[in-house]
């Protein structure tokens, strides 16, 4: 029997050991935590994933409203300057009862004062004429600017070739500036016509129209 103490006591030392041994692989029992290799100056945090960024929402582009049509410009048309040979002062003749001036004899109609306010490019006359051995009655136009007091043929001497009233026109070269005008429509009865010729020649004139 004293033997078998030893035997005992040497049994349960062996199974101490075992079980001490067993808690210290185990850890008591803990899961046994492994830590990575580390480079110097690493931290022990982790990195967080970056959540993505929410992209904004894309408004739809809303079109710019179209500006109003722009209303053209009306265009001014300017009206030619009308003067009736009725309204102008005669040397000598009388009204022919068909809206124009009869001149008999050499002279003229003229009116003065005439306002030019923009520059004449083409005077026409409206006129007759009644002509004597084939000769027809003779004519011109002179405008005289008081304004710039300088004198100008728009319509140098030229005929009567219709007996019944007609418009002739014609461009005026350099155009008559603008500005205050004598103006004289002048008869030349006897040019040109035979020396003692008893015929009768006469002009008629309605109106003189200035263009701009």
């Amino acid at each position: 029997m004293r033997l078998a103490a030893p035997a005992a006591r040497l049994r349960w030392l062996t199974i101490s050991m075992c079980a001490a041994a067993a808690l210290g692989l185990t850890g008591c029992g803990q899961p046994e935590v492994v830590e990575l290799a580390r480079k110097p100056g690493e931290t022990t945090q982790t990195k967080e994933r970056p959540s993505a960024e929410r992209k904004p929402r894309r408004e739809p582009q809303r079109r710019a409203p179209r500006p109003p049509a722009a209303t053209p410009t009306p265009e001014i048309v300017l009206e030619p300057i009308e003067i009736r040979a009725t309204s102008m002062h005669a040397d000598n003749g009388q009204a022919d009862g068909d809206g124009g001036w009869v001149l008999t004899a050499n002279g003229a109609l003229a009116l003065d004062n005439v306002k030019l306010e923009y520059p004449v490019r083409s005077i026409a006359l409206e006129l007759r004429g009644d002509p004597a051995h084939d000769i027809w009655p003779e004519f011109d136009v002179n405008m005289y600017n008081r304004t710039v007091k300088k004198n100008y043929f728009p319509w140098p001497r030229d005929y009567a070739t219709s007996t019944s009233y007609h418009v002739v026109r014609r461009p005026v070269d350099p155009p008559l500036l603008p500005g205050e005008y004598l103006v004289t429509f002048r008869y030349y009865n006897n040019s040109a016509l035979p020396e003692g010729s008893t015929q009768d020649r006469n002009i008629a004139l309605r109106r003189i129209l200035l263009y701009p």
